[in-house]
């Protein structure tokens, strides 16, 4: 059941929480859950001790890249004032920074060399052929594995 508004050509005002609900409620949506039902279910203790950004991930590189290219589409064609695809993925860094779910799969970089990914690069993002955001490790930002 798809639990996500359907915006169809309606305009968010950058930064309304309709929007951001919105591009949260995208990631959420093959758990049949959305940002409404966290509350509950945090109260309920399903989550232990974890956010519920740490508990629900994405498996694999595919469901990351949707949700980032419906983002940035959602940014670039539904706010006002409206963003261009530079400052669309700028703002889509932010929302998936605090607030992406975890991406709980494995990428190979040239080596060979299983990382995890955890941001993604604007300068791969700008220069990816047929529109996609990839997922990639960016060695300049530590690890976002952290607790606190």
């Amino acid at each position: 059941m798809n639990r996500t508004k359907n915006i169809g050509k309606r305009r968010f005002k950058l930064g309304s929480q309709l929007l951001v609900d919105n591009l949260l409620n995208k990631q959420l949506e093959k758990y049949n859950v959305t940002i409404d039902d966290l509350p509950k279910l945090k109260e309920d203790g399903v989550f232990g001790e974890k956010e519920w950004f740490e508990y629900y991930k994405f498996t694999t590189e595919r469901e990351y890249q949707n949700w980032a290219n419906y983002c940035v589409k959602v940014l670039t064609e539904n706010t006002y004032p409206r963003l261009n695809k530079k400052e669309a993925i700028r703002q889509f860094q932010w929302l998936n920074m605090g607030f992406g779910l975890k991406q709980d799969y494995k990428l190979n970089n040239e080596d060979n060399v299983e990382k995890k990914s955890d941001i993604i690069k604007e300068s791969e993002i700008l220069g990816s052929a047929g529109g996609e955001i990839s997922a990639t490790t960016n060695e300049s930002v530590g690890n976002s594995e952290t607790s606190s």
